[in-house]
């Protein structure tokens, strides 16, 4: 969802992320071999909204919702240079 938009939502199932997600993409499918593509266009903006998300949860005190998938990315990114 942080590719598309910033958000705190408590999700409660997949079926409920799904139904999100099919509103950025609505041909959504889980065996959608284009979807890396989609995705990785995007990669900056999920960044910054993963990284918005965490340092909300830090001010609130607490660490739901927050991601550390962010953390990776980034390693991730900085072994490419």
């Amino acid at each position: 969802m942080l590719h598309f938009e910033y958000t705190t939502k408590s999700f409660h199932s997949a079926s409920a992320v799904i139904s999100d997600l099919k509103k950025h993409i609505p041909a959504y499918s889980k065996n959608n071999m284009r979807i890396f593509d989609t995705l990785n266009a995007r990669l900056q903006i999920a960044i910054q909204n993963a990284e918005k998300a965490n340092e909300s949860a830090q001010k609130a005190g607490t660490d739901n919702p927050s991601t550390k998938v962010v953390d990776l990315v980034n390693y991730l990114l900085n072994l490419k240079k």
